[in-house]
């Protein structure tokens, strides 16, 4: 027979499990920081519907410029009821990125890229490169991208990275980014929950600080505040 509490605790997991209406909050921050002499990420957002993060290769001159013009370009063509073809987008967009930078003489200019757009209560998450989206859901960040690394091609592979030796390729190298003759998207779609939170990092947090550190950083706390506190990690 069901009682008071099961009811109460029925109408719990219904909020908890409720789907996204709005977004309620959102915030950014960016910093260089203790690595690199200047910043080569950009970001951006179009209304409450999409945000955009592009992480410039550090290794390259141009990385900076290969990032905003990403960003800007996306800016450019989305609208808030969203992108109707995510693969041509991001095409066209990988082509301006290669204009733009060689135009300036960085013939190895390119920038990691992940895109989250809400419309209609559904997310599409959308990455080419290392720079992430994961999803803050009941205290467990669950990462929904792939990581386009050398690394993670070869983890998927079966190979074991920790024992493997002698590689003339970095394990962070890029197998796949904005700027390259061809881009290839990883493309998905979920649907959000009223509670969720969604984070869009480079490696230079999720390498450099550990998941328990973020999770507690972006738990419970104002968007902006939380950005800014992973960033100061």
């Amino acid at each position: 027979i069901p009682t008071a509490d099961d009811a109460l605790m029925a109408a719990v997991r219904a909020e908890l499990h409720a789907p996204l209406t709005r977004v309620a909050d959102f915030g950014a921050a960016t910093s260089r920081g203790r690595v690199r002499n200047s910043n080569q990420d950009a970001w951006g957002h179009l209304g409450n519907e999409l945000f955009v993060l592009a992480d410039g290769m550090g290794g390259y001159a141009g990385g900076g410029l290969a990032a905003r013009t990403a960003v800007s370009s996306l800016l450019s063509t989305a609208t808030s009821r969203g992108v109707a073809d995510w693969a041509g987008t991001i095409s066209q967009l990988n082509q301006q990125v290669r204009t733009a930078t060689r135009a300036r003489g960085f013939d190895r200019a390119g920038t990691a890229l992940v895109i989250v757009g809400i419309v209609g209560g559904v997310a599409s998450v959308i990455n080419v490169g290392d720079a992430r989206a994961c999803r803050l859901r009941s205290g467990r960040l669950l990462q929904l991208t792939t990581d386009h690394t050398v690394e993670a091609e070869l983890t998927r592979s079966g190979i074991d990275v920790e024992g493997s030796s002698g590689r003339s390729v970095p394990l962070t190298a890029l197998t796949r980014h904005i700027g390259a003759t061809e881009a290839e998207p990883d493309i998905s779609t979920l649907v959000p929950y009223d509670r969720d939170v969604i984070v869009l990092m480079s490696d230079g947090v999720y390498r450099q600080v550990p998941e328990g550190e973020i999770r507690e950083t972006v738990t419970g706390r104002p968007c902006r505040e939380a950005a800014a506190g992973l960033v100061a990690l």
